[in-house]
């Protein structure tokens, strides 16, 4: 109304001009705190789902039923969660020894050395399951088999750790990647999780074994009191024998993808599918004579950048074209925008050459037109 009310010339074209401006200052302001409302919103949302969904700490701790093993001493160790690496195929850990029965009851490794020194604390030679241990280049002409392993990866001497030049009794260990339906399946028919093609859904498994063996030939039970560390964007679960072990570590670690990661790359794919379809569009309002900004023949092609882009910012997503999502997502967005950017701007030159020959055309007419006499009446 107070529009029509200028067009038509109203009296009160003042106070309707000032009545335009406050109903201006009332909607800026009723914008800038919608905007600082959503702000706000999307902040404490966004905290909170990442506090909540973030990747927890590798946990697990071994229980020793001792209705299943014969020895009297334990050594207590800590294990940390490096790393894992889905293209090398490995994951990392490294292990603290932080106690020894053969010293106390509770495992407590006393600050100065006993004297006399416990006679059961004679060295224990730790050994780790090197068939599945990654190999070095220097070991290739190895052969491996699946006897029970025998070289020991860490040798824990007691008496050596109060030594002047002692290390600390620190290990690390690379164990292989791999999926458990491909060792339990006969036909080999079965789901292959273990490959980056299939990201973000790709899962892996670790299998982690120890055994201990002191210098009297004797068994040792091993345990490990807790676990620590993250794979970066994994999700790490342990499955241990409810029952109890047997004095030996004995641990398949199942990793896969991180909650945020999943929904991050679906929302990637979604989006880009959306602003595919918006092109389609566009393309769709040409062809049927609509007009369409200038901006519309040209946005298609950075639009390809950006796409790029998006796809490297996927965590831990493999480099290069290769996993579902592209073949479902990414690659087909790419070529049908380069489509219909080609499309468009073919359309746009096209038009241009078109409305010039018209123009010229027209001109050319209306010269004619000045120079044809005119007859007289």
């Amino acid at each position: 109304m107070i529009f029509r009310n200028l067009v038509a010339g109203d009296p009160n074209k003042e106070s309707n001009k000032n009545a335009i401006i406050k109903i201006s200052r009332h909607r800026n302001l009723a914008c800038l705190v919608t905007f600082i409302i959503i702000s706000i919103i999307c902040i404490i949302c966004g905290v909170i789902i990442g506090f909540f969904l973030r990747v927890r700490n590798f946990n697990t701790v071994d229980i020793i039923n001792p209705n299943n093993t014969d020895s009297d001493r334990t050594i207590e160790l800590v294990s940390e969660l490096i790393s894992l690496d889905p293209v090398a195929s490995a994951m990392v850990m490294n292990w603290y020894i932080i106690g020894d029965t053969c010293f106390a009851p509770d495992g407590t490794i006393p600050d100065d050395i006993p004297n006399p020194m416990p006679d059961s604390c004679v060295p224990v030679n730790i050994t780790f399951d090197t068939n599945l241990l990654r190999l070095n280049g220097d070991d290739w002409d190895k052969k491996l088999d699946n006897d029970a392993p025998s070289v020991p990866i860490f040798t824990w001497d007691p008496q050596g750790f109060y030594g002047q030049f002692s290390k600390q009794a620190i290990f690390r260990t690379t164990s292989a990647l791999f999926s458990k339906s491909k060792l339990i399946s006969n036909s080999g028919s079965g789901p292959q999780d273990a490959s980056l093609q299939n990201y973000p859904f790709d899962s892996y498994e670790a299998l982690v074994y120890a055994y201990g063996i002191d210098g009297n030939n004797n068994t040792v039970n091993l345990q490990r009191v807790y676990s620590t560390g993250i794979a970066v964007g994994f999700t790490a679960v342990s499955e241990i024998n409810p029952d109890g072990t047997d004095g030996t570590i004995e641990d398949m670690i199942t990793f896969s993808r991180n909650t945020l990661v999943k929904a991050y790359v679906f929302i990637i794919v979604i989006g880009v599918w959306i602003i595919t379809l918006i092109f389609v569009g566009s393309v769709c309002k040409v062809l049927f004579g609509y007009q369409q900004p200038m901006e519309a023949f040209v946005i298609p092609i950075g639009t390809l950048f950006a796409i790029t882009s998006l796809r490297g910012s996927m965590p831990g997503a493999p480099n290069g074209f290769g996993a579902i999502i592209d073949f479902v997502g990414i690659l087909p967005c790419l070529a049908i925008i380069t489509i219909t950017g080609v499309f468009l701007f073919a359309f746009l030159v096209i038009a241009k050459n078109i409305e010039g020959v018209i123009n010229e055309t027209a001109a050319e007419y209306r010269a004619q037109e000045k120079l044809t006499p005119t007859s007289s009446i």
